[in-house]
């Protein structure tokens, strides 16, 4: 199995633990409905459903990533939770973010190492 693999493995069985830490993360962060956020190295996209609720249906949040895997994978749970109009997943380096200085009202990275 390659790394990446193993990477999306692993935090599928994390997510029940995960989750409501993330939740509880999140409702300290408050972010404010109807806000852009841009979740920096979203990993397999777990944190950006949780962030894009938290927004409400007129808010969204735009996840960054390096891995191609990782994209795909995310943008098929976004699918499934049906919050493709919420969110959205782009492949990019966080360390070169390709959005303008006022693109988003907040930046969440939790799923992100170097």
């Amino acid at each position: 199995m390659s790394e990446t693999a193993d990477a999306i493995r692993l935090g599928l069985a994390s997510r029940p633990l995960r989750e409501p830490i993330l939740r509880s993360a999140i409702q300290a962060m408050r972010p404010k409905p109807s806000r852009r956020g841009l979740d920096a190295g979203y990993g397999i996209g777990l944190s950006a459903l949780p962030l894009a609720q938290a927004v409400g249906p007129t808010g969204h949040v735009t996840g960054l990533d390096l891995s191609p895997e990782f994209l795909a994978h995310a943008r098929a749970l976004a699918a499934r939770a049906r919050m493709v109009e919420r969110v959205a997943f782009r492949q990019g380096d966080v360390s070169r973010i390709p959005f303008g200085p006022n693109a988003f009202d907040w930046t969440w990275s939790v799923d992100c190492v170097d």
